[in-house]
């Protein structure tokens, strides 16, 4: 038997478009993505999309900010990614990367991850 179970982007995903009257079928299609795509996403079997694809998914949906956040934090969850607003401002903004380093508090981490391995544990 099929398991209809979703994975937590799924549910909060398919909660938005149904908020926003639109069919599953709709929401692929504007996407551009394969219904066999949208269901392995979906039902968990792959990771959330990529941070063009989440991106776009935002501008199709125009979710509230709580449930843009919340989206783009799972899917950078289940990717191992950070989440891709974050990323696309920080690429966007290059003098963050030397305010980042030049902080105590990172050079002091920087210093435990160098001298005791990864998150700074032996």
């Amino acid at each position: 038997m099929k398991s209809n179970k979703k994975s937590e982007y799924g549910e909060l995903i398919t909660k938005i478009i149904k908020d926003k009257n639109m069919t599953q079928a709709e929401f692929y299609n504007k996407l551009g993505i394969k219904k066999p795509y949208f269901y392995d996403i979906i039902g968990g079997k792959i990771n959330p999309p990529p941070s063009e694809i989440q991106i776009k998914i935002l501008k199709i949906l125009k979710p509230k900010e709580e449930e843009s956040r919340k989206l783009l934090d799972i899917a950078a969850r289940e990717r191992k990614e950070i989440p891709a607003d974050i990323m696309m401002y920080i690429e966007n903004n290059t003098n963050l990367l030397s305010n980042i380093r030049n902080n105590l508090k990172y050079k002091k981490f920087f210093e435990k991850i160098v001298n005791k391995g990864e998150n700074g544990y032996e």
